[in-house]
């Protein structure tokens, strides 16, 4: 198994902040009943989640396009 740099794991540690942060949102916004938000925050939210995971395992696309 491979030693993550301190960046591969500054990465992992912040997708997994965001990722629990957002269960804890979506569920705020769903209460106050705000779909549209619910479904912006999700949208973008899990993009971010992606994005930081890909740029982890160095699987960004060329262009800057994760």
């Amino acid at each position: 198994m491979a030693v993550r740099t301190e960046l591969e794991t500054a990465l992992h540690r912040l997708a997994n902040h965001v990722e629990c942060r957002l269960g804890d949102i979506l569920n705020e916004l769903l209460a106050e009943s705000r779909i549209e938000a619910v479904h912006d925050i999700c949208w973008n939210g899990t993009r971010f989640v992606e994005s930081c995971r890909n740029v982890r395992d160095c699987k960004e696309k060329e262009g800057g396009d994760a």
